[in-house]
């Protein structure tokens, strides 16, 4: 693959760069168009806890060639403190401020994206510094959030139209989407600190949205390793599957004996593009 310093201003035309930025870490993957491959993907962890500072980010960029080329395409999922769901009916662009509670509306930028699948739209927010950053860094970039991705990613993993359900699990939060017949039922988000906190959120969804997880599949993505403690105490409640990679794509021999449950938040964009 071809990478060189930050002078080089040359666009690379048969590769896509797919980033994922969260709280905790930068993530991203370079995927070759034109054999259909995922190349290379790498993590730079981040220090923030609740916040993602440019300057490290910016530090990040600089250090990283592979982030100071130039790409025909490039993919963005952002982690958002605060997105929502809205009917499609119901959205109107000059009130996008009023569906949200933000309170730091000096500091935010406020995106909007129609979901691939379903007939609504996401609304999400994100500092205007790291937008700034990212569309000055990072030519012709689409940005969506986590959200927004993983209600897609979701719905293409529920064509035989039964009951799934897809969540996405990290250390102290997670996703949930859940699919009734084929139809989106419910997404949400929840941080917890203990696992049993992680039990009860999860678990508390089933009972109030009256899930017969006899009956629905439990599929399960994150860059935990499957022997998480969180993955065992679940199991005791539900059965899990953990999804396997996209059948649809090539991956180079670094990656194609990863963990198959793991790099859904990079897969998934390419897939939901």
């Amino acid at each position: 693959m071809v990478i060189g310093n930050k002078e080089i201003v040359n666009v690379l035309n048969d590769f896509k760069l797919i980033l994922y930025l969260n709280y905790s870490y930068l993530s991203y993957a370079i995927f070759n168009t034109r054999n259909n491959c995922f190349e290379k993907i790498k993590t730079h962890p981040l220090i923030g806890k609740s916040n993602i500072n440019s300057d490290e980010l910016t530090r990040i960029i600089n250090t990283d060639t592979n982030l100071q080329q130039q790409y025909q395409h490039t993919l963005c999922t952002i982690e958002s403190n605060s997105s929502t769901l809205i009917p499609e009916p119901l959205f109107e662009e000059k009130n996008i401020t009023n569906y949200l509670d933000e309170t730091d509306n000096d500091n935010l930028a406020y995106k909007y994206i129609k979901q691939n699948f379903e007939d609504c739209f996401t609304i999400f927010t994100i500092k205007k510094n790291i937008l700034h950053l990212l569309e000055t860094q990072f030519h012709h970039i689409k940005i969506k959030s986590a959200s927004s991705v993983l209600i897609d990613y979701a719905s293409t993993l529920n064509q035989d139209n039964h009951n799934t359900i897809l969540t996405e699990v990290k250390e102290k939060s997670f996703h949930i989407v859940f699919h009734e017949k084929g139809k989106l039922k419910f997404h949400n988000q929840f941080n917890f600190e203990t696992i049993n906190d992680f039990i009860y959120y999860f678990m508390n969804c089933i009972q109030i949205l009256r899930i017969d997880t006899k009956e629905t599949k439990t599929m399960v993505v994150s860059q935990l390793h499957k022997e998480h403690t969180l993955f065992q105490n679940l199991a005791k409640q539900i059965k899990i599957i953990f999804l396997k990679k996209p059948n649809i794509f090539l991956y180079s021999n670094n990656l194609i004996n990863s963990p198959s449950h793991m790099n859904h938040h990079l897969f998934s964009q390419l897939i939901c593009e």
